[in-house]
């Protein structure tokens, strides 16, 4: 259960944001756009939000249905023990290199190369 709320830890977030920003315009809307006195107005916003708002909860649910019945495995979940062991196999040939060799122009700055 938690790597898949870790999986669509985007979503969830995505929807929030939806919802909030919903919320938001529809009451900026009922207060500086629709007339205090024009009920239907006002009702049609209402109306419109909430459909909104119904919209983006269904394709949420879709999605965490969509993810639960497929069970895709997130990037975190993944066995990276074999990357790991490469870097480490590469780290441990590139001690194995020659020094590098000082130029001309360090010698004379006196920079010394790492």
């Amino acid at each position: 259960m938690e790597n898949l709320v870790r999986m669509l830890q985007g979503q969830i977030m995505a929807a929030i944001a939806a919802i909030i920003i919903v919320i938001v315009l529809s009451w900026l809307t009922k207060k500086y756009i629709v007339k205090p006195d024009d009920s239907n107005a006002q009702k049609m916003v209402n109306i419109t939000r909430n459909v909104i708002i119904i919209l983006v909860v269904i394709g949420l649910a879709g999605r965490v249905t969509y993810m639960a019945a497929y069970n895709n495995t997130p990037r975190s979940v993944i066995d990276r023990s074999i990357a790991n062991d490469r870097a480490d196999i590469l780290d441990e040939d590139s001690h194995n290199l020659p020094p590098k060799v000082e130029s001309e122009n360090t010698k004379k700055t006196g920079e010394k190369t790492k």
